[in-house]
Parts: C-alpha cells; structure tokens; sequence
C-alpha cells in the first residue's frame, strides 16, 4: 500500500502525474478504470498526500507513456512511444 508521507518527491510524482494525464486528455476517472485503481488514489497521488507502490508506479508509467524516472523527478523530459503494455 502507498505511503502517505507528503514529501518534495511525491509533490514532484503528483504534478508530473498530473500533467501527463491532462496532455493525454485522460480524466482521473478513465485513469482510474484503466489501471484498476481507486479514482481517490489517483487524486491522493496527483495531490502529494500519497505515493505509489514499485507495482502502480510502474503501472502508471505504462498507461501515461512516461518512463517512471520522469515521473519520480529523476529525468527532466518525459519520454516518448512507451506503449500501454500489459504486465
């Protein structure tokens, strides 16, 4: 389960997870339904009031074709062609 330690990192996760989400014009709903988690996890992340687990990060890279460094702040640019795979 996530942690819900609001730290710079998961403000970073939260904002980048935003807009990735938002360019893709995908509602928290619809991201919700298509990665099986909760639409108030999706919030809680995109807020910094949680993080994600090594599974859902790694998940919701997949669905938001971003490499999960670019999501944790460790890449400045986001990535680009990565497919919705399923694991």
């Amino acid at each position: 389960m996530g942690n819900r330690c609001k730290t710079p990192n998961t403000e970073i996760f939260g904002t980048r997870m935003r807009k990735r989400r938002e360019d893709l014009l995908i509602t928290q709903d619809q991201l919700s339904k298509v990665t099986l988690l909760a639409r108030s996890v999706i919030s809680e992340y995109e807020v910094g009031s949680r993080r994600p687990s090594i599974k859902n990060l790694i998940k919701l890279s997949k669905w938001l074709s971003c490499s999960t460094d670019y999501l944790l702040g460790l890449k400045f640019e986001e990535e680009e062609g990565i497919s919705h795979a399923e694991d």
